[in-house]
């Protein structure tokens, strides 16, 4: 049987009653083969990007803004986002440090601050919170010290710029970043001769950017800890290390080698001589000019004599003199052990009491110092108990009052004082007293406004303060730092009591009066126990 018969006998005959069914496709969607329900495409480079509404699985065709944000520019800004996620990637949020155990944190305003607060109040004759004025304080870090204590751990603290630290290990990085070490050995560049070996790959620190060194060298694990302590002393060195990058590559290789051939060596620098002791003054120069006219005037034939006479004593030749040789140290491990040794206790001072400006740089702190400081200005921001209470020390030993004003803590020029019955003030006090008796918290403008005369000159209204300023001191009239003025008592001294103490008073007065009523029962008690007496006996 041929092809052509096959297909002839597959296909149905005109004439054939059975269904026609060639017109349902059963198949997927891509392979469907209706031309009928789908447009013309166009023919053409287009043509691939017809319209695609009846099939469900296409995309549309990207828009002309998406093709320009798919040209090549946009590559480029894709690979430099890679590069700064990379960057991020590889920067590795350092954890906080926590504050350090044991020690214990207060914070002191400094005296200065503390003559100008007191001084202010005075002059001003205003009455201040005592909160207001902790919150004063802690607004500026310059404004108070923080004092770091102890009772088992020794703490250091430089005596040329007064940084804190909890080890020597932090004094000696401190000792090598600020430059200190400068005032105290001098250093010399060098060059050698090149390392010999076979060095294919150079580390290097992946924080500071310095050469290491080859792994395969000698010197790689002391350079990689002396760049640990002098650098990043409270980073754990295992962590450290992992943040160390490794380069391949000659041009890395040959810049290790130049920076090995200049070697730095250290000497201490010479004790430097005692201070000259002063020039003498004019007095002193006069009586050493006399001495010296004496002592020439005296009679050249005792000395004649004296030259004469034979000498038997022996001539002493002086001892050569010996040239002092200063160590030299070609690492920095050698110069901190002669630092610690010969320097550490005149640069540094150990105590279990360290005070430090709350300013202070975190370069010139132990971390878990710093931390401490953080949490401590933090909790008194927060609610400034403890430096309240030593605010109100400090104000009183400044000849200010400190008193409590509707149960809170308030500082000012005086206290309170109740007007006595008897108590004739002139009338211009009189006046000012009766308005703030008449309106109570107002304000200060407003009683000059109700108070003074319209026609007043300078010298007059000066009066009229002087007045309200007698009427402060004396405690009579409390000026507060809003401008609000209240009498310092009331005129009925004795306050309307509450419902509680109504309550105490009557049970009080009823115990009271049951005792009372309890002593002439025992009496009579008392009276019928006792014996008769000798007249009712000889009756």
């Amino acid at each position: 049987m041929s092809k052509k018969d096959s297909s002839s006998s597959a296909k149905p005959s005109k004439n054939d009653k059975a269904p026609d069914l060639s017109a349902l496709d059963f198949g997927p969607a891509w392979a469907r083969n209706d031309t009928s329900s789908k447009p013309k495409q166009r023919s053409g480079k287009g043509s691939n990007h017809g319209s695609t509404n009846n099939s469900g699985d296409r995309k549309p065709p990207p828009r002309s803004s998406d093709r320009r944000r798919n040209d090549g520019n946009h590559g480029g800004n894709r690979r430099r986002d890679s590069k700064s996620f990379d960057r991020r990637e590889r920067r590795e949020h350092k954890p906080p440090t926590p504050p350090a155990e044991g020690i214990n944190a207060r914070i002191m305003p400094i005296e200065e601050g503390m003559d100008a607060l007191a001084k202010e109040i005075s002059a001003q004759g205003r009455t201040h919170s005592v909160f207001d004025l902790a919150w004063l304080v802690l607004g500026g870090l310059d404004r108070f010290h923080v004092i770091f204590e102890s009772e088992e751990q020794v703490l250091y603290q430089s005596k040329a710029d007064h940084s804190a630290w909890l080890t020597k290990q932090e004094c000696l990085s401190h000792f090598w970043s600020s430059g200190m070490v400068k005032n105290y050995y001098d250093e010399e560049i060098t060059e050698g001769e090149a390392p010999a070996g076979n060095f294919q790959s150079i580390a290097r620190c992946g924080l500071s950017g310095k050469i290491i060194g080859p792994p395969n060298h000698h010197s790689y694990q002391q350079t990689l800890t002396d760049i640990h302590h002098a650098r990043y002393a409270n980073m754990p060195i295992e962590r450290y290390k992992s943040k160390i990058v490794i380069e391949h590559g000659e041009e890395a290789v040959e810049k290790w080698i130049e920076q090995v051939k200049k070697q730095s060596i250290w000497r201490p620098k010479p004790a430097q001589p005692a201070d000259s002791p002063e020039t003498p003054k004019a007095e002193e120069k006069e009586e050493i000019a006399e001495e010296v006219t004496d002592a020439e005037s005296a009679p050249q034939a005792n000395e004649e004599a004296a030259a004469n006479e034979p000498n038997d004593t022996p001539v002493e030749t002086p001892a050569p003199a010996i040239e002092e040789t200063l160590p030299v140290f070609k690492t920095r491990r050698e110069v901190e052990q002669h630092f610690l040794i010969h320097g550490f206790d005149n640069v540094f001072k150990s105590d279990k009491a360290v005070s430090v400006l709350a300013s202070i740089p975190a370069k010139m702190i132990s971390p878990g110092l710093m931390a401490t400081l953080k949490h401590t200005v933090a909790e008194e921001k927060r609610y400034p108990g403890k430096l309240a209470s030593f605010l109100c020390r400090q104000m009183s030993g400044r000849h200010l009052a400190v008193y409590k004003w509707k149960k809170r803590l308030h500082c000012g020029p005086a206290r309170p004082k109740h007007v006595p019955d008897d108590m004739v003030m002139a009338d211009r006090p009189s006046k000012l007293f009766h308005w703030v008796l008449e309106n109570p918290a107002g304000t200060i403008d407003k009683m000059w406004k109700d108070c003074l005369p319209k026609d007043i000159d300078d010298e007059t209204r000066h009066t009229w303060y002087h007045d309200l300023h007698w009427l402060i001191n004396e405690g009579l009239v409390l000026l507060f730092s809003d401008g609000k003025l209240h009498a310092a008592k009331e005129l009925n001294p004795d306050p309307p009591k509450t419902k509680k103490a109504a309550k105490k008073s009557a049970k009080k007065k009823i115990a009271k009066q049951a005792e009372e009523d309890a002593q002439p029962s025992n009496d009579t008690a008392q009276t019928s126990n006792a014996p008769p007496e000798p007249k009712d006996i000889e009756k």
